[in-house]
Parts: C-alpha cells; sequence; structure tokens
C-alpha cells in the first residue's frame, strides 16, 4: 500500500464501523436479529439497514475511484505544502466526483427499489413506502393495471431526475479518476 493509502483504509473502516452498528441496534441480548419496537412506525427503520446493506458495494467503488489517484499527484500536493485535510478537500474529492456520483445514483436505486425491508419494519400505512404502495394494487378480486401503470409511471420520475443530475459525472466515473 502506498503512503495515501489512508485514504482507502479509513473509508473502509468507517463502513465497516457504520455497517457493525447498525446491525448492532438491530440484535437482541441473545444476538438474534429482531426488530425494535420503537422503530416500526418510524421510517428511521428502514433507512439504517438499507443504507447499511448499501455500505459494501459503495465502499469497493470508492475505494477503486480513489486507488486510480497517482501518488504524483500527493506529492505535488506535498510540495505545495497541503495538509492532509486540504489535500483530501481539494483533490481527492474533486477526482472522486465519479465514484460519489456512482455510489449515490446506485444507492438511491436500491434504496427506491426496496421492497422486502419496509415490508418487514413498517406496520402502519403511515410509514409505507412506493413500492409498497405499488404492491396495494394487486387485491383478492384481481389487479388494477391502469392504475398500478400510472402509480409505476410517477414513481419512476424522482430516481430518473437522480440519473439526469448525476449523468455526466456517471460518465467521468467510467473514464475513471483524471480522465484517463
Amino acid at each position: 500500500m502506498n503512503k495515501h493509502g489512508w485514504v482507502t483504509c479509513s473509508l473502509a473502516g468507517g463502513a465497516a464501523l457504520a455497517l457493525g452498528l447498525t446491525m448492532a441496534g438491530y440484535s437482541g441480548g441473545n444476538g438474534a436479529a429482531s426488530r425494535p419496537e420503537n422503530e416500526i412506525h418510524n421510517l428511521l427503520g428502514v433507512i439504517l439497514p438499507t443504507a447499511a446493506f448499501a455500505l459494501p458495494i459503495c465502499t469497493i467503488i470508492l475505494s477503486g475511484t480513489m486507488r486510480d489517484i497517482t501518488p504524483e499527484l500527493y506529492e505535488a500536493m506535498a510540495m505545495d505544502g497541503a495538509t492532509p485535510a486540504r489535500s483530501f478537500l481539494r483533490l481527492v474529492l474533486p477526482l472522486s466526483k465519479g465514484g460519489l456520483s456512482t455510489i449515490a445514483v446506485f444507492s438511491a436505486l436500491q434504496a427506491w427499489n426496496g421492497f422486502l425491508f419496509p415490508l418487514i419494519l413498517t406496520q402502519s400505512e403511515s410509514t409505507r413506502v412506493v413500492t409498497l404502495g405499488l404492491f396495494n394494487f394487486q387485491t383478492q378480486f384481481g389487479i388494477n393495471i391502469p392504475g398500478l401503470l400510472a402509480a409505476v409511471t410517477l414513481s419512476m420520475v424522482p430516481v430518473l431526475l437522480v440519473y439526469l443530475f448525476a449523468r455526466r459525472a456517471l460518465v467521468q466515473g467510467l473514464m475513471g479518476a483524471g480522465g484517463k
């Protein structure tokens, strides 16, 4: 590992810590997974596990993006007298914009399309998410197909907007850091 590998190591360590803390909050005294009663009617109970399960792939994508930054760029920043924090803010973050937008779009899609966590972790109709609302178009007597298709079309709009705002950075992220 090069001397600037602290960025990747601290990112992976932070992701592992966040995942561990989130999952520890969902384990009971005997280590079995349980659902805290105070989070049943709260969307935070859906947001935390969704974010925790997105962390591993986001860490892999972002660490790969940050590894693409050449050591010569770090050395040039150090010769200019930049501190590690300034190097991170002025060098690493701008060059990682593609990776950051990739994980933003990936996480948004994963959270928006989530069905199992909201189904298990929410009880009241007021905390149900869009995918569970789409599921409600199916009844014991049939499916309201025109209503379902209209709702699916409307549910695509937020994810489409996320993609439209991040598409340029996504393409840059596919090209790699520094436009190689």
